[in-house]
């Protein structure tokens, strides 16, 4: 029965491209650096100062960078092929991490321009990435792609978050070496992780692809609805990207906790998305967003009813099980919006929709990082426990955006 799966499996993914087999080999690698870059920073910022307003500000300058990043990515595509734009993309944000641990008890004072740092080499790294998976993938078989991509990911963060949160901590346990030095190691090994997976598309993909524009004009009521999708997508990061990390760190513990279950919500993603992948079409992905709605809703009640470390658990349950079908589904619609926008026109216009997208997602983010603030300053201890109710009010009117847009869509997957 096992050979049979694995046989199955094996054929499934040779029916995908070289150049899909590298974006997915890619994701793979950037994977296991990605915690290293987004929750470990931050519980490394919390170390040296345990304040949750010293977190958003990374986060609101790692979001704000974004954008920044892939309209200078758009330039820089007039000169060099996207494949080597993206593994720079993947060392500059390797280089973060190292820094951040170098400066030490300075890095809280300075998380602002650290987290636009990251976001900016993010953005390079994010335009390629979206930019090369528009390019490279199309028709019935994109979300399929994207549900392996995801899977890859999220098999990734199984490994990866467990593995280094047990690592960070092991030392300060036992004594045999400081958590200074754990956090030094671990970044150097982010590093290493992005240079493989840059290297993985770089030899994948030797295409040089060109830009015909940067910015989009004339937009059509199909691209408006789709931005006030996205920057309600980005409400509901902005408080995502702080509150479960002070959540964790209060009711979880070190390092090692917090790994093992950002481990456990990634399994639980990476089993759900698998199987739910490869039947979910076109029609469904309303769907999909509806369900993830109510799956948050009822895990984050629980945690604002209870409070403790059971409600947190119960809410990581639901995110884990919902959360990674919310972003395939996102941006599957995304990419089929971008397709029926620039049926008819050069290719590379696709890039400034793209980056029209990542503005528009980006800007939702900062504003909700700065309500946060702004709460949080009056209300903290109601902010941190109920404060994850609120992004439920953007994700009722997404899905009815989201069902509308994909009435109005060709079916192409």
């Amino acid at each position: 029965m096992i050979s049979a799966f694995i046989l199955r499996e094996r054929a499934y993914l040779s029916q995908l491209r070289p150049e899909e087999r590298g974006l997915i080999v890619g994701s793979f690698f950037y994977a296991l650096a990605a915690p290293i870059l987004t929750i470990f920073s931050n519980t490394y910022l919390w170390r040296q100062s345990p304040d949750a307003v010293v977190l958003a500000l990374f986060n609101v300058g790692f979001f704000a960078g974004l954008p920044i990043g892939f309209y200078l990515n758009g330039f820089l595509l007039r000169r060099f092929a996207s494949a080597r734009l993206y593994f720079l993309g993947c060392l500059l944000q390797g280089v973060v991490p190292m820094v951040l641990v170098t400066l030490g008890a300075q890095a809280s004072g300075l998380a602002l321009p650290l987290g636009l740092a990251l976001g900016v080499s993010g953005g390079i790294y994010w335009g390629n990435r979206n930019f090369l998976t528009s390019r490279h993938t199309a028709g019935p078989k994109r979300f399929k792609f994207l549900s392996l991509d995801m899977t890859a990911v999220t098999t990734a963060g199984i490994l990866s978050p467990i593995v280094t949160g047990a690592f960070l901590t092991l030392g300060e346990r036992t004594g045999l070496y400081a958590v200074q030095s754990a956090y030094e190691i671990a970044a150097v090994f982010a590093l290493l992780s992005l240079f493989v997976a840059g290297v993985g598309v770089a030899r994948s993909i030797r295409a040089k692809d060109t830009l015909s524009a940067l910015t989009v004009h004339g937009t059509g009521r199909d691209w408006n609805r789709l931005r006030s999708i996205e920057v309600l997508h980005g409400a509901v990061h902005g408080f995502e990207a702080v509150i479960p990390i002070v959540i964790l760190l209060v009711f979880v513990g070190l390092e090692d906790s917090i790994g093992a279950v950002k481990s456990y919500t990634a399994a639980l993603a990476a089993l759900s998305l698998y199987i739910v992948g490869r039947y979910v079409k076109h029609r469904h992905h309303a769907g999909v967003l509806g369900f993830w709605t109510l799956a948050t809703a009822i895990g984050r009640g629980t945690f604002a009813i209870l409070s403790s470390l059971g409600g947190a658990i119960a809410m990581f349950t639901a995110d884990g099980l919902s959360g990674s079908w919310r972003w395939a589904s996102a941006t599957a619609v995304m990419y089929e919006t971008v397709e029926a926008e620039t049926a008819g026109h050069d290719g590379s216009l696709r890039y400034a929709y793209i980056t029209d997208r990542e503005l528009f997602l980006n800007i939702g983010r900062v504003a909700s990082l700065f309500l946060f603030i702004l709460l949080f300053r009056a209300l903290p201890e109601t902010t941190i426990r109920y404060g994850l109710l609120l992004p439920i009010l953007a994700q009722i009117p997404l899905v009815l955006l989201t069902k509308k847009q994909t009435n109005h869509l060709p079916h192409i997957s």
